[in-house]
């Protein structure tokens, strides 16, 4: 059979393969192609994860099926404690890589950039802090919320900080002068920026979510006249029936997801501001959201102990985990 192998970052890989062939002879085939060892590995058909010890046949897949491949090869975990640091630990030993030290408060959140070298952590002490990952040097630090700051996201290329804090504000800074570039008021719980630093969403505790304009942007709905100008609210996403604890963009920025109280995560048309689906299914409050890179599966968990994959395009539960409880 002639299958696609999709990559989560939308690159897609031709292979031949037998029916009778088992998803783990077709990983090691993947292995040699694309170098990505087998145990780094998951394989995702329409409808489920494919399980090693089952023939594709069996498995449902079917000539000229797409599968989706996603590597799951992060070792290196980032950990933020109450005792005010940040720990880089290598997954595979156990051992601790990098200390960070130097907050006067718990930290909250953190970033990390897309080359690997910079580290960003939010604190309970009113500050984010930037780091050299590789020597644990701080390299300065955001200074200007007068709460403590919830929430740290970095844009694409790195060079743009979103915040969010206690103090009612998400702030936009530059990373290399480190200055504020805008402030953007509103009972905000935490902020995500889009890939390209052309929007930001901000979600709130009265259930809505809200983006901003920071770049010139395209979207369809109806914009006041001064909404290019950076800083501008370009409407509001009356999402979720309880606070919104989670909020993420799809790597194109054209879509965003929300989950919140109501234990339901909401998928949205960034251009249009309308919600695309409604994710029921948890039982108790969404915390986290994520889509895949080509925005084709979408991620979930939950403080009932779950974390569910969706397909973006129906809605539907994929896969459910629940080995969190």
């Amino acid at each position: 059979m002639n299958l696609i192998v999709q990559y989560l970052d939308g690159r897609r890989l031709e292979i031949v393969a037998e029916a009778q062939q088992s998803v783990f002879q077709l990983k090691e085939a993947l292995a040699k192609e694309t170098g990505i060892p087998r145990l780094e590995q998951r394989l995702v058909s329409r409808t489920d994860f494919l399980d090693d010890a089952v023939d594709l046949a069996a498995s449902g897949v079917k000539d000229g099926d797409v599968l989706t491949l996603i590597r799951e090869s992060g070792h290196i975990v980032l950990t933020s404690t109450a005792d005010t640091s940040a720990k880089l630990w290598d997954a595979r030993t156990s051992e601790c890589i990098q200390t960070f030290e130097g907050h006067t408060g718990p930290i909250v959140s953190s970033a990390v950039s897309n080359d690997g070298k910079i580290i960003l952590t939010a604190s309970e002490d009113r500050t984010v802090k930037i780091w050299e990952a590789r020597t644990g040097t701080c390299l300065g630090a955001l200074k200007g919320h007068m709460g403590a700051v919830r929430s740290v996201a970095l844009s694409g290329d790195d060079k743009m900080v979103v915040t969010a804090s206690d103090d009612k504000t998400a702030r936009l800074w530059d990373v290399h002068t480190k200055e504020c570039m805008r402030t953007l008021k509103g009972s905000v719980l935490l902020a995500q920026i889009s890939q390209d630093g052309k929007l930001v969403l901000t979600a709130s505790e009265d259930g809505t979510a809200k983006l901003w304009g920071i770049q010139r942007a395209t979207l369809r709905v109806k914009l006041p006249a001064d909404a290019a100008r950076m800083g501008v609210s370009l409407c509001t996403l009356q999402a979720h029936r309880g606070a919104v604890r989670a909020a993420s963009f799809s790597c194109d920025g054209k879509l965003a997801l929300t989950g919140g109280d109501d234990s339901t995560a909401r998928l949205w048309d960034c251009g249009q501001g309308v919600c695309c689906q409604v994710l029921y299914g948890h039982g108790r409050p969404v915390l986290s959201v994520q889509f895949s890179c080509d925005a084709q599966l979408l991620l979930t968990s939950s403080a009932d102990g779950t974390v569910k994959l969706w397909g973006a395009s129906t809605g539907d539960c994929i896969r459910t985990l629940d080995d969190h409880g």
